[in-house]
């Protein structure tokens, strides 16, 4: 599937391209993304704050800019103008006569942009590896939200301490996210400090240790109930396996 002009801002002004996000993101952002990515994975030990940097913003505009949170901003959006609407509004609303223009959803981006990264570098980065014959899927929402307390595809917020960031590098390596507080012992629904402005690095470990095939589908199994429509993996036999719920394990501990 694919959405023809998905990011073509018809509104834009005289002189400024209507088609500028999908230009930054496949001109300056994806290329210099997965350039970092491809250091990173070698644990170079000259790999720069530059580079972080970029993953970091790659990682949010990722996660921002897919259809499933353009519809969930549109919800929150038509929420709360209808609760403060008189009932004229509403009924004309309702039938239709009145509508939220589509660029709400790029007002939207623009709020949003730069509050999830904060988030991103105070947790713990964790990058483990599918055991042979096995292999993680990506979809079409690729950086996605998974607390325990929350069933798919509803999603936490990320200042709960439970709420862990999954995204799929590729079909044998999956980049987890969590909170230093994440742990058998505080709630998953506890709030985490506000994450500070100052940058002090991010903490990354690489699991040797390939992760058994029923974690790998537990966690395929989540990226699909996560995803919007679309769902790729390296066979046939992968994709069959992520649709099936897949015994309860915990998540975290089943490769520490």
């Amino acid at each position: 599937m694919r959405i023809n002009k998905y990011y073509r801002q018809e509104w834009a002004p005289e002189g400024i391209d209507p088609n500028i996000l999908e230009k930054l993101a496949g001109e300056m952002i994806e290329p210099k993304a997965k350039n970092a990515f491809k250091r990173l994975l070698t644990m170079p030990s000259d790999f720069t704050p530059e580079e972080t940097s970029i993953i970091l913003i790659y990682l949010e505009f990722q996660r921002i800019r897919v259809p499933r949170q353009a519809r969930t901003a549109r919800q929150l959006i038509e929420s709360s103008v209808l609760m403060q609407a008189n009932s004229d509004f509403i009924k004309a609303y309702m039938k239709g006569q009145i509508t939220i223009s589509d660029s709400e959803r790029f007002e939207y981006m623009r709020q949003v942009s730069g509050k999830i990264v904060p988030y991103f570098t105070r947790m713990k980065w964790d990058i483990i590896k599918a055991s042979k014959g096995s292999g993680f899927v990506t979809t079409d929402s690729p950086v996605s939200f998974y607390n325990k307390e929350f069933l798919p595809p509803s999603e936490a917020g990320l200042g709960l301490a439970g709420t862990m960031v999954l995204f799929p590098l590729c079909s044998e390596l999956m980049l987890i996210m969590r909170h230093p507080e994440h742990g058998p012992k505080v709630s998953p629904k506890m709030l985490v400090p506000e994450p500070q402005k100052r940058y002090t690095g991010i903490e990354i470990t690489f699991y040797p240790k390939p992760i058994i095939e029923n974690v790998v589908n537990q966690y395929n199994w989540l990226l699909v109930e996560l995803s919007d429509h679309i769902v790729a993996g390296n066979c046939k036999e992968v994709l069959e396996k992520c649709i099936r719920r897949q015994p309860r394990v915990n998540l975290v501990n089943e490769y520490e």
